[in-house]
């Protein structure tokens, strides 16, 4: 009995292996057409991963997410994943690495990295942006390693950080950078930090200098030191400034932007020693001599407040050296310096003017800069000062200023270094009365006036 006999005949269609391959590719082109993100959308997630991590860097990652909204959440996705995470974050810590390129490397990297960030997450409100950037802030801050105790080096985990946070805030509004600010700030306890610093609250030095390096570490690699343009950096810093009195301003100053080495910030070495050099003068001084020049004129800052931080700066801890004082002069502009000067003319204080001119001279020769900015300095402050006796007395001043230096030398420089020091201030005065007699003769002409010819 065979059973086929009882089954209806069942025939099928006959079909090509073309006409097959054919309906194949018109779903799949309907598929791509109506899909978000085209042939991406055959794919799935784990194989569009592995196409992201393995394939593209993360520059093109980065691009991909701003092609559509459906892209930008796959990125994403592949961004939060644990694939993703040991590719975005470096498995060798930045603390370790000492050798320049790698941390050159590494810092273009947290750009790149930043920029990403930025891009995946535009669509996040700014209260869940600032925990992403503290989640990377705690993955890098410093430890308890050998090379971020070294006061005279820059944390390299810490300039990655900065890197990251200024590509990421690239382009946000004034007070979204104002919460990004206080929020890092916050997370960190950076404000009883400064305080410590500022107050000396802590009795032992080498905490004091701890915590001096790495509130300068801090400010100066995440807020300051990525800054492109000079209105940027005015906006950190008014920042960091505002909030305290003139006092404390100057010191945080002196503290971001003051001499350093080995053994920490140089506080007393400004009251102490002088520079050799314009190159080293330039090495403790310009610094501070940009900042005052940023702040001047600039937003929410006058010039009477630059110069009253300047009047506190000097005279912390103790009062400046006044050749340091007019190497910091020299490094500003002529807005400060004039208006210094003319702020000391006008409250009666010849003998500090007579003594910063002196001080002035010296730089001059020193560092093989013209004398007649001095004379033009000189010039300025006679028109401050109303009646003769006045002026007779500044010039008074200058001339025992000199001599009064000549003293100094005489009595307290070693040997070896008297014949050096009295040369230049001996050389200093002489171009200084120079300069003055040039002035005061110019116009005395020899030979205008011929005498008549005899007939």
């Amino acid at each position: 009995m065979n059973m086929k006999d009882y089954f209806p005949t069942i025939k099928r269609p006959r079909r090509s292996v073309r006409l097959q391959i054919k309906e194949i590719m018109e779903n799949k082109s309907k598929t791509v057409a109506h899909a978000a993100m085209g042939y991406f959308e055959m794919l799935p997630e784990e194989l569009k991963f592995r196409l992201l991590n393995n394939y593209l860097s993360i520059d093109d990652i980065s691009n991909l997410s701003v092609v559509s909204k459906s892209m930008r959440n796959m990125v994403e996705m592949y961004r939060c994943s644990r694939v993703a995470e040991s590719r975005l974050m470096p498995s060798q810590s930045p603390h370790s690495v000492s050798d320049v390129d790698q941390q050159i490397e590494l810092v273009k990297h947290f750009h790149r990295l930043g920029l990403l960030m930025k891009r995946t997450t535009c669509l996040y409100c700014t209260k869940d942006r600032l925990k992403f950037i503290q989640e990377y802030l705690s993955k890098l801050m410093c430890e308890e390693s050998s090379a971020c105790n070294v006061p005279a080096t820059d944390c390299v985990a810490l300039l990655c950080f900065g890197q990251f946070v200024h590509t990421f805030l690239a382009g946000w509004d004034d007070h979204e950078c104002q919460r990004v600010f206080d929020y890092i700030m916050a997370q960190n306890n950076m404000p009883k930090c400064v305080n410590s610093v500022l107050r000396k609250i802590d009795t032992t030095a080498e905490t004091i200098n701890k915590q001096e390096i790495f509130v300068r570490r801090f400010c100066r690699n995440v807020f300051l030191d990525f800054c492109q343009e000079p209105c940027a950096k005015v906006f950190w810093l008014s920042k960091l400034l505002k909030p305290h009195p003139l006092v404390d301003q100057a010191r945080i100053i002196y503290t971001l932007y003051g001499p350093l080495s080995e053994d920490g910030i140089q506080w007393y070495s400004v009251c102490l020693r002088t520079p050799s050099n314009a190159k080293q003068a330039f090495q403790y001084f310009g610094g501070m001599a940009t900042i005052l020049k940023m702040l001047c004129n600039k937003k929410n800052w006058t010039e009477d407040d630059v110069i009253s931080i300047l009047d506190e700066i000097i005279i912390y801890p103790e009062e400046w050296v006044p050749e340091n004082v007019a190497h910091l002069l020299m490094l500003c502009n002529d807005t400060i310096v004039t208006k210094l000067i003319g702020s000391r003319a006008i409250n009666g204080r010849l003998q500090d003017i007579a003594t910063l001119i002196t001080s002035l001279c010296l730089v001059c020769v020193k560092d093989h800069f013209n004398m007649n900015y001095v004379v033009k300095l000189v010039s300025m402050v006679w028109q401050y000062l109303d009646s003769p006796k006045q002026r007779q007395a500044m010039i008074n001043f200058i001339c025992d200023t000199f001599r009064e230096f000549i003293v100094d030398l005489h009595e307290y420089s070693n040997s070896d270094e008297q014949d050096a020091e009295f040369d230049v201030l001996s050389s200093a005065q002489s171009e200084f009365m120079k300069e003055i007699m040039g002035m005061a003769f110019k116009n005395l002409q020899m030979g205008d006036k011929k005498a008549p010819k005899e007939e």
